[in-house]
């Protein structure tokens, strides 16, 4: 089947060999399998045909250099797709969230207010990043201030993930009834949003308003009928609220829906394994790892059934599952934490330390800087300050 869908695009750029559109499909189905030497070639030769003038080729490229970690050479990639095309939202989108991932927040936000004075319409995107980016330097007003603009320039559907941004900074900082009426509007601009659904209700249920956190997902689930999420956020609040009957339906339900649905099979099993059902826990761990061996979400479920051998006693299983959580995703930290703590349970502290630096060498932690907003040059107004890019 990969071999077929790979010809396919070969015989596109055949019979139109300046046609961007193959080149990029046909090094994103590269990328899929992680052939990123051919993928890049692909873009070469893309870049080639269409003499330079292709902005989505230059992208994507870039995109993949970012990946690999080449960061100069998507730096230059990603200049020459703003250069092709002054317009593409996409690839200053793309570059600002490189270099806000390699710390350079003030060249993030720079890109970023250029890329919206360059759009042809407003860029639902950007404007979501400029508020996260003031919100995680601390720079709350600014934040709103790009919400704001954001949800009064970007109309409809497109707009609902600036409401859902804007609400969940509202309720991190103490704000529900502000958070309330956002995520409301961000329902008015996506009635279907799960992304909204499911941050409303999570707010709802951490508060301890489990009947309002319910109507809130039962409507989601009624609006996305084969949505895994909401049945497993259903699921675990059923089991919160002691409804254990109704939280294995939903689980249930959830997984005849989406039986790859790695979080689902993990909450399932952790309600079995806390109401003493080991077996059963057991069983939908390991269904679970199947479901998708090589996911790094599977280190979830290694971290949960680790937990639970050791419950039981099974100390070097535990050990052995830990091991194979830390490596489905190495910066895990609840997987590193947890075979810390199993080693210091036993009394293992040489090990329980050699374990702690180790994960130190697997982790990258970056710590953001509190900025100012003179440090990232943004007006008084927040969201005014677009236009000094």
């Amino acid at each position: 089947m990969l071999k077929e869908v790979e010809e396919g695009f070969r015989r596109a750029i055949e019979m139109d060999p300046t046609d961007g559109r193959a080149y990029v499909s046909l090094g994103g189905h590269y990328l899929k399998q992680r052939r990123y030497d051919q993928a890049a070639r692909v873009y070469e030769d893309g870049c080639t045909a269409t003499q330079g003038q292709n902005a989505h080729i230059w992208q994507a490229w870039a995109t993949l250099e970012a990946k690999r970690g080449n960061i100069n050479q998507a730096r230059k990639y990603y200049d020459a797709a703003t250069v092709a095309s002054q317009s593409h939202v996409t690839a200053w989108h793309g570059w600002g969230l490189m270099e806000e991932r390699q710390g350079n927040l003030i060249r993030a936000r720079e890109l970023w207010t250029k890329g919206l004075q360059k759009a042809t319409t407003p860029s639902p995107y950007i404007y979501q990043s400029l508020g996260l980016l003031c919100q995680r330097t601390g720079l709350i007003e600014e934040a709103r201030g790009w919400f704001r603009k954001g949800t009064q320039e970007v109309k409809g559907i497109s707009a609902h993930a600036i409401w859902q941004a804007w609400a969940l900074m509202e309720q991190e900082y103490g704000s529900v009834q502000e958070a309330r009426s956002l995520f409301r509007k961000g329902l008015l601009a996506n009635p279907r949003s799960r992304f909204t659904f499911l941050a409303w209700g999570s707010m709802e249920q951490e508060l301890g308003n489990l009947e309002r956190a319910r109507a809130i997902l039962v409507k989601g689930l009624s609006a996305n009928p084969v949505d895994p999420a909401l049945y497993q956020a259903l699921g675990v609040l059923e089991e919160k609220a002691g409804n254990f009957a109704d939280a294995r339906q939903y689980f249930k339900d959830g997984l005849e829906v989406d039986d790859k649905h790695i979080h689902l099979w993990q909450a399932y099993g952790v309600m079995e394994w806390r109401l003493g059902h080991f077996e059963e826990a057991r069983e939908l761990f390991q269904r679970g790892i199947w479901s998708q061996p090589t996911s790094r979400s599977v280190c979830r479920v290694f971290q949960a059934w680790g937990c639970l051998e050791q419950d039981d006693g099974n100390v070097a299983l535990a050990r052995n599952l830990l091991k194979c959580a830390v490596k489905a995703d190495p910066t895990s930290n609840v997987s590193w934490s947890t075979w810390v703590c199993l080693e210091e349970s036993i009394g293992a502290y040489t090990r329980a330390d050699d374990i702690r630096n180790f994960s130190m060498q697997e982790r990258v932690e970056v710590v953001t800087p509190q900025l100012t907003s003179a440090d990232l040059k943004l007006g008084q107004g927040g969201g005014a300050g677009v236009a000094g890019a």
